[in-house]
Formats: structure tokens, sequence, C-alpha cells
């Protein structure tokens, strides 16, 4: 267990960290402790961030104005070097769809207002779990836009960093039959080797509902089969 310093009241989940586990993100449910109905209550996601220093977790904060608000904030993804924090924001004027893919830039100890970065990553369609690649070239992300394979489909997309730290984002690819399947493929997740990408899809032979997969590039393009990565990970639920 990580600890008070982590760990909130209440219920925290989506663990991200930076390679040189300086900084950690979690997603937490404002509102709602063990036991308790969510009814009558204002209950919403936010994200949490915490620093370590001296080899120790400071205790964990909300990241405020700058990312959050009353509506749901989560699904957050830091990027390896800890200079970008993406992340879904949902129901927000500023969102094409009913969810979209927001990220915040780090200077110092401080992170910049959210920016959504409009289209084309972000549609009137619904966008989650976006994971940054090492290389800090491309994004992979859930959808369910059209031209898929059916439901939600995994998708990912070149990315550019200006000389301001501002990101500029091509047109999605959709992986393809090598990973999506005509039923749900979410959770995306690319290894800080950018070779191996795991992911949870409910349209591949599991031992339950959603399982996590893993695949690995082909030198010559594309995924190899996905393999079910097994018990004890994955279970009968």
């Amino acid at each position: 267990n990580m600890g008070t310093n982590i760990n909130t009241d209440f219920d925290d989940y989506w663990p991200s960290i930076t390679a040189d586990e300086g900084w950690f993100s979690t997603t937490v449910k404002v509102g709602k402790r063990e036991g308790e109905s969510e009814f009558g209550r204002n209950v919403h996601e936010d994200i949490f961030i915490s620093k370590k220093d001296k080899g120790e977790w400071l205790p964990i904060k909300n990241a405020g104005q700058a990312m959050n608000t009353m509506n749901n904030e989560g699904a957050q993804s830091l990027s390896l070097d800890g200079r970008y924090l993406f992340f879904v924001a949902c129901d927000r004027r500023s969102g094409l769809g009913g969810c979209d893919i927001y990220y915040s830039i780090r200077q110092g100890d401080s992170w910049s207002n959210a920016i959504n970065p409009g289209k084309s990553l972000n549609s009137q369609y619904w966008e989650t779990c976006p994971s940054f690649s090492p290389t800090g070239d491309e994004l992979y992300f859930a959808s369910n836009r059209p031209g898929g394979k059916g439901g939600s489909d995994i998708w990912k997309c070149k990315v550019t960093i200006e000389e301001n730290g501002m990101l500029k984002f091509s047109d999605p690819v959709n992986l393809g039959n090598d990973i999506n399947t005509p039923e749900d493929e979410f959770s995306p997740f690319i290894h800080a080797d950018n070779h191996t990408l795991f992911f949870s899809s409910k349209g591949r032979k599991g031992m339950g509902g959603y399982d996590i997969f893993v695949s690995y590039k082909k030198e010559g393009g594309g995924w190899e089969e996905p393999r079910n990565i097994g018990h004890p990970i994955n279970t009968c639920k």
C-alpha cells in the first residue's frame, strides 16, 4: 500500500508515473467514501498529483482549476519525462464530444491550464485513455468514432512538439484488425520500449468480460497477434 501520502479517503485509481519516478498521478472519485451511496452527493472524478522529494512522496494534491472542474476528469497519463500530462475531460463547453482528450504542460512544479487540441485528435464522438509514446511522437487512445472495427477501438496519431511546447496532432489512424475487433478495445498503454502495447479487449478469447492483452510491433509494420496475459492478472470476472 502506497500509504496516506498517495491514497485518499475516496476511491483512487488509474495510476501514472514518470520514468524517473519523480511524479505520480491518480484519478480520485471525490465525494464518495467506501460504503456510501452516491445519491444526493456531489460525486465527480478529479486528477491528483504528487511529487517525490528526498525519496518520499509528498502528500498528493488536487491538480486544481488548471485541470479539474465539477465535472469528470481522469484517465490521466504522464509522459515519461513528466513534461506533459494527458487526461480525459467530459461535458466541457470547450469539448467537441461528450469526452475529449486534453493535455497540460509542466513548468517547474506548476501545470498549465488544460489545452484541448481540437480536431483532428478529438471529435464529436468519445475519446479516452490517452497513452503518449516514450519517443514523444505518437499518442495512442481509444475512441468510438466512425471508421473503426466496431464499438470502441484503439487509434493512434502522430504528434509534433512545437518550439513553444504546444502539441500538433495528425489525423488518427485505426490500429486495424491486428488489434481491434467488432467489440470494445480500451485502455492502450505503450511501454517505455516503444515496442510493447498493452490493452483491454472484450472481443478476443479471454477468461472473463474484459481481459488485458499484449502485442508487439512488427519490424515491417503492424502488430503481432495479441496474447492474453492470463492468470493472475486476468480473472473470470
